[in-house]
């Protein structure tokens, strides 16, 4: 996976990892950053370079800044046809979807 700078935040991508392997991180990295909240957990201190924090903390839902990067690398039509899994810690008072049978 790669970290790619968006201003201050880092995106995880494996195609700019392909494109710049200086970059590089493992994924093990990035899933540790992911959830270092720092309410709850401190900031993951990588290669003395970056003190990484859960993406929440710049983008309240990071999964718009990933469909961003998507639809850059791919384009619309071939990433209009992608599915987003978000787990997130919210809680709904009904079905988030429609039965239309």
């Amino acid at each position: 996976m790669s970290c790619n700078t968006i201003g201050e935040m880092k995106l995880f991508s494996s195609n700019e990892a392909k494109k710049n392997p200086e970059s590089d991180i493992e994924i093990k990295y990035a899933v540790l950053a992911t959830s270092a909240a720092p309410t709850f957990f401190p900031a993951l201190k990588y290669q003395n370079k970056f003190a990484l924090v859960d993406g929440g903390v710049i983008r309240n839902n990071p999964a718009t800044s990933v469909i961003a990067d998507v639809i850059s690398n791919y384009g619309w039509e071939r990433a209009s046809k992608a599915v987003v899994i978000s787990f997130g810690t919210g809680r709904t008072k009904g079905p988030l979807y429609e039965d239309i049978g």
